[in-house]
């Protein structure tokens, strides 16, 4: 029954297209609907002068306040620490000997301490 209800409808669509288009027997009812583009570009416009507008402002201040500040706010933040390590890069291999050797005496410690409070 559907496949005879699909027929029966392709064959109206074509015949109704026939009359219309090429033997001009009906008057075409889509051209003021195609004319203005199914009124996409009137909507986009009214949406996008209007309401849009403002939202899109305010996108764009937060993109610039918020996302761009934590952006720049990381890199100043990276900027400033790397600052400061580097100058605790000596380059003396003693240097670093001793900070490794303080390290391990303050591990030492810790476990130590550690151990009698358990």
């Amino acid at each position: 029954m559907l496949l005879g209800a699909a027929i029966v409808v392709a064959h109206a669509g074509i015949a109704l297209s026939v009359a219309v288009y090429a033997k001009r027997r009906l008057p075409a009812i889509e051209p003021k609907v195609l004319e203005n583009a199914w009124f996409y570009d009137a909507t986009v416009a009214r949406l996008v002068g209007g309401p849009g507008a403002a939202s899109f402002r305010g996108v764009t201040l937060f993109d610039a306040r918020v996302v761009d500040g934590a952006v720049n706010g990381a890199g100043a933040v990276a900027r400033g620490l790397g600052g400061v390590v580097r100058r605790s890069q000596t380059g003396f291999v003693r240097a670093y000997a001793v900070f490794i050797a303080l390290g391990a005496v303050a591990l030492l410690a810790w476990f130590v301490w550690r151990g009698w409070l358990a």
